[in-house]
C-alpha cells in the first residue's frame, strides 16, 4: 500500500480514516496508477511531522532526531533470547537452563517509554502510523544486524480470530509486511492461533507457558529451512517459543525471532 506522510497538525485519526478507505482500491490495484501519483503529491507538500513530540522532522523518517536518541536502544543482549545484559553473550543462564526451540533474537528495544507509548498507540489506538514508523525504524536496526544467511520467510505470530476481529488488524502481519518491503525478505501468515487464551500479559510468568501450550498449528505442511518469527513485544517469551516448536516441527532448522521491544 502507498502510505501516506501526515502533517504534524493533522489529527490521526482522519489520517487512519483516509489509509483506510483507499485500502480496498491498494490491496485489489483498482485504483489507476495516475490516481496514485495525484495522491502523493498532495501529501507531499505536507512536511514529516515526529510522531513523538510532533515538531517537524529534518529527517525523511517521521521521528526527529532528538526523540530517536532517547529510545531505549539494546547495546548488548543475550543472541539467544534478547534479554538486554551488561556484555553480549551467546546464551544467558535462563537460556542455558530451558534451551527455547528459538535459535536467535533480536530486539531493537526494551519496552520501555517512549517505545511503550508508539506500540500502545499502534496496537490499541489503531495508529497504524506508529507502527510504520517502529517497522521502518527496526528494518534499520535488522540492516545493522544481520551479517549472515538471511530467513528465506517471515512468519508473523498470529492472533486468534475474535481478538483480531475485535482489533481490526494483526500488529505482527503489519510489521511482517513492513519489513518484506524494505527487507525484500517475504512473509506469510503461515500459523494460525487454534485456542483463544487470556492475554499473557495478564498472566503471572509461571502461568504463560502453560497458557499458550497446543494454541498454535501451521497452515502449510512445509515451511523453509530458516525462518524469522514476528511480533511486537517479547515478554517471557513463550508464545514464540510455542510458535517456534511448531515450525520446526514443519520441516524449519533455524528459528529467528524478531520483534520491536524486549520486556
Amino acid at each position: 500500500m502507498v502510505w501516506i506522510r501526515s502533517h504534524r497538525w493533522l489529527d490521526n485519526r482522519l489520517i487512519n480514516t483516509i489509509l483506510a478507505s483507499l485500502k480496498p482500491a491498494c490491496d485489489d490495484h483498482s485504483w489507476p496508477l495516475g490516481n496514485w501519483r495525484i495522491v502523493n503529491r498532495v501529501f507531499s507538500f505536507w512536511p514529516v511531522g515526529c510522531r513523538l513530540c510532533g515538531c517537524a522532522s529534518e529527517q525523511s523518517i517521521e521521528i526527529c532526531s532528538v526523540c530517536r536518541q532517547a529510545l531505549p536502544t539494546i547495546e548488548s543482549a543475550c543472541q539467544r533470547c534478547a534479554m538486554e545484559l551488561p556484555s553480549a553473550v551467546l546464551a544467558c543462564g535462563r537460556c542455558l537452563k530451558t534451551d527455547p526451540a528459538y535459535d536467535r533474537s533480536l530486539a531493537a528495544w526494551t519496552y520501555q517509554n517512549p517505545v511503550t507509548g508508539l506500540i500502545q498507540r499502534f496496537k490499541f489506538s489503531g495508529d497504524l502510523a506508529a507502527g510504520r514508523l517502529l517497522a521502518e525504524l527496526y528494518a534499520e536496526h535488522l540492516e545493522s544486524q544481520l551479517t549472515g544467511p538471511r530467513p528465506e520467510l517471515m512468519i508473523p505470530v498470529p492472533l486468534h480470530w475474535r481478538r483480531q476481529w475485535r482489533r481490526g488488524f494483526n500488529q505482527a502481519e503489519l510489521i511482517a509486511r513492513d519489513l518484506s518491503g524494505t527487507l525484500k525478505i517475504p512473509w506469510q501468515s503461515a500459523l494460525q492461533r487454534t485456542r483463544h487464551t487470556p492475554t499473557q500479559s495478564e498472566l503471572p510468568a509461571r502461568s504463560r507457558t502453560g497458557n499458550v501450550a497446543r494454541a498454535f498449528r501451521c497452515r502449510v505442511n512445509q515451511v523453509p529451512k530458516h525462518v524469522a518469527l514476528i511480533d511486537d513485544v517479547m515478554t517471557t517469551g513463550a508464545t514464540l517459543n510455542e510458535c517456534a516448536r511448531v515450525v520446526k516441527r514443519h520441516g524449519s532448522q533455524r528459528v529467528d525471532i524478531w520483534v520491536l521491544a524486549r520486556a
